[in-house]
């Protein structure tokens, strides 16, 4: 976990209950830290709750019960505008790559710019070039999203997620419907940002694949609680039969 202050805690998630406005139970006592520069990656099947979570991390969702920290900062019940500021320093990269339809890749990278900056034109334009270059689409900045394959949207959406420095970046399922080609080398550039921007990464998938190639940690989710939470060779070898059966069948970008 080279580069990880390990000291510091900057996601920390107590006793954290959450259920849908239905009443349905989908988190039940969730606990759990993420330190600076770490890849978190959260595991488990369908329906387990993990899209939940990183809502909750995010600020998208309140919980029901328990206490959110991010950056320090507890946002159970943060009032929106001061909630917006925390939410300044995350990025997230949606599993559908959530880009403007009618916006270049370009256009949608500078987007957060224009929206939350005051940074000059030629400033916006130098800062999406750079984006663009660090995740291999330099040359495809004119292109509507319509015209990308589903792993250049994921870069470009990764792209636009680093747009404003952010300290925490979420992944929602970034390899889902990818082939395993193009799966490798989404996680390759996950990676390759957490070693040249430092950001903290947490990231959801039931691609278990994915899961042992980027994660220092893995917490496994299971009816809306955490089985286990530890290193991905840990969880290799670990004799707990629903761990096991998961890896089992676990499928590359199932």
């Amino acid at each position: 976990m080279k580069g990880i202050a390990e000291d510091e805690i900057v996601i920390e998630l107590d006793d954290v209950h959450y259920e849908a406005p239905d009443g349905t139970k989908v988190l039940s006592g969730i606990s759990l830290s993420v330190r600076r520069g770490e890849i978190m990656c959260v595991i488990g099947a369908s329906g387990a709750g993990k899209s939940t979570l990183l809502k909750l991390i995010a600020g998208l969702l309140r919980p029901t019960y328990g206490v959110v920290r991010v950056l320090g900062v507890d946002i159970t019940s943060l009032p929106e505008r001061q909630l917006n500021d925390v939410r300044k320093r995350l990025g997230v990269v949606f599993q559908f790559g959530a880009l403007f339809d009618s916006l270049t890749a370009f256009e949608n990278v500078a987007f957060p710019l224009r929206e939350h900056t005051d940074m000059t034109e030629d400033e916006i334009i130098g800062r999406v070039i750079e984006l663009l270059d660090a995740v291999g689409m330099s040359d495809s900045g004119h292109l509507l999203p319509a015209e990308l394959s589903g792993g250049m949207r994921k870069r470009i959406g990764i792209a636009r997620a680093l747009a404003l420095h952010p300290e925490i970046v979420l992944y929602d399922e970034p390899t889902s419907g990818l082939d395993p080609i193009t799966a490798d080398a989404i996680n390759k550039l996950i990676s390759d940002m957490r070693k040249r921007y430092g950001v903290t990464s947490v990231i959801v998938t039931h691609d278990i694949h994915s899961a042992f190639e980027l994660a220092d940690r893995m917490a496994m989710l299971h009816d809306g609680r955490i089985l286990v939470c530890d290193t991905p060779l840990a969880i290799r070898t670990s004799h707990h039969p629903l761990v096991q059966k998961f890896i089992r069948f676990g499928v590359h970008g199932a």
